[in-house]
């Protein structure tokens, strides 16, 4: 009976035998294939970049860039003028050096974190032809400090006394502001520090966000990624981009016009003409370098032609590259006060007949007072980790400058702490210099005997 049952059910075909196993196995390893590929793909997309916005990535590179408090720099500026332009009398530095090529090179480090305080120091090093000068900046404490450590051969540059410059250290009082370089205002035509002045903190803020959103630059291709200074880096390359940048530039205008109505200077606010410039630009290539992790610019390449002569047949552009390396985001600086300097003026005076000597006392005296202003700040970074000024005089935060106080001023300089004051001096050409806790720096009659000033 069952086995009747069973016989009526249709049998399958002859010809369409079921799967084998080895072409399930075909089948499971033609889809892993698939996903292995897929899932490949996405990883290399993820590692090069291939899926990134290269604009929107440079500008959060640009974004995370301005809230950096600390950083150091390697740049090259290379000009090209060529013998046309030289012939055509467009070339500046015709007559010097035998040469029409001019390289600069830039090595520093600067440190942000106290607005108060900004520090920095750089290397500077200028070549044209077989001439060269190369000299070093600090700044510290509002002074800066200059030094020629290459003088060029006064034969060739006339500069009366040159060699009496040479390896010394001037000390000039700056009262400028760094970080005005970062403003987007400062780089354009009929803007300036008194323009950036009259605004608000709220529309310095719209400014900048005008700025991030701006369309400067379009990729042109991406590279793989690359290590530079051992950070993997995402390698793009890129070209002007003009319309973005005329764009940007009349949304500028429009905004602060605006927001300045009520002002003649802003009302006549026009940086449009900036990108006319742009016209003369040509060949341009660039290329950058983001880090992979922490999307902070590594490093930039950019080259191009300058059109000097409006396009006149036989007369070479200039040409023009630079490289940017940067590295250390973020990681401690630090920039020790010359041991021995001297005022501008007093060198000025003393080339001319005043005395030597007093020009190098009251350099002494400048870098007495900006020893010991770099204790304000270090003492607050030291109670922000100890929560009391303790043991301050003695820290990694103190000695340093207090010992090169005593260099500039022969003699001990004084510091004196406690949980909640701590006040250090040190003796000047005539009289003492004071600091202390409470935000005092000034010159005073005696040292200081308790953990403030004296009066």
């Amino acid at each position: 009976m069952i086995n009747d049952q069973i016989s009526q059910f249709p049998s399958p075909p002859a010809d369409t035998p079921p799967p084998t196993k080895s072409k399930k196995q075909l089948y499971i390893a033609l889809v892993a294939v698939v996903v292995l590929l897929l899932l490949g793909g996405s990883i290399y997309g993820y590692y090069s970049g291939a899926f990134l916005s290269m604009p929107r990535l440079a500008q959060e590179a640009i974004g995370n860039m301005l809230e950096i408090e600390s950083a150091s720099y390697d740049s090259t500026i290379s000009i090209d003028f060529g013998e046309a332009a030289m012939a055509l009398g467009t070339n500046p530095l015709a007559g010097i050096g035998d040469s029409s090529k001019m390289v600069l090179t830039v090595k520093g480090s600067y440190d942000t974190s106290d607005k108060e305080n900004i520090r920095n120091e750089t290397a500077i090093d200028v070549s044209i032809g077989n001439l060269n000068a190369s000299g070093e900046i600090r700044m510290i404490g509002g002074v800066m400090y200059w030094k020629l450590t290459e003088v060029p051969s006064a034969g060739i540059i006339p500069i009366p006394m040159l060699g009496d410059v040479a390896n010394k250290w001037i000390a000039v009082e700056y009262k400028g502001n760094p970080e005005a370089l970062l403003n987007p205002l400062g780089a354009l035509p009929s803007s300036g520090a008194k323009i950036e002045e009259k605004f608000t903190e709220e529309q310095k803020e719209r400014i900048f966000e005008l700025f991030r959103k701006a369309r400067i630059i379009k990729v042109t291709k991406k590279h793989s990624p690359e290590e530079i200074n051992s950070v993997l880096s995402y390698h793009f390359a890129f070209d002007l981009d003009r319309e973005g940048i005329a764009a940007y530039l009349n949304t500028l205008k429009e905004y602060v016009n605006e927001e300045g109505k009520n002002d003649s200077a802003l009302t006549v606010f026009d940086p449009t003409s900036f990108s006319k410039s742009l016209e003369n630009i040509e060949d341009f290539h660039g290329e950058l370098w983001i880090g992979k992790a922490d999307r902070l610019p590594r490093k930039v390449l950019v080259s191009f032609n300058v059109d000097m002569a409006g396009g006149e047949e036989g007369v070479s552009p200039v040409r023009v590259v630079i490289v940017s390396i940067m590295s250390g985001w973020n990681e401690p600086v630090t920039v020790k006060t010359p041991a021995d300097s001297v005022s501008l003026e007093e060198l000025i005076s003393s080339m001319f007949g005043g005395p030597l000597a007093e020009a190098q006392e009251k350099g002494k005296d400048a870098a007495i007072k900006s020893g010991l202003s770099l204790l304000r700040a270090n003492g607050e970074l030291y109670y922000d980790s100890n929560q009391s000024y303790k043991g301050f005089c003695t820290s990694k935060l103190a000695t340093p400058e207090l010992e090169t106080v005593q260099t500039n001023s022969g003699t001990k300089p004084v510091c004196k702490d406690s949980a909640n004051t701590w006040a250090a001096g040190a003796k000047l050409s005539s009289n003492y210099w004071c600091v202390d806790s409470t935000g005092v720096s000034k010159e005073t009659k005696t040292l200081a005997t308790t953990t403030t000033c004296p009066q």
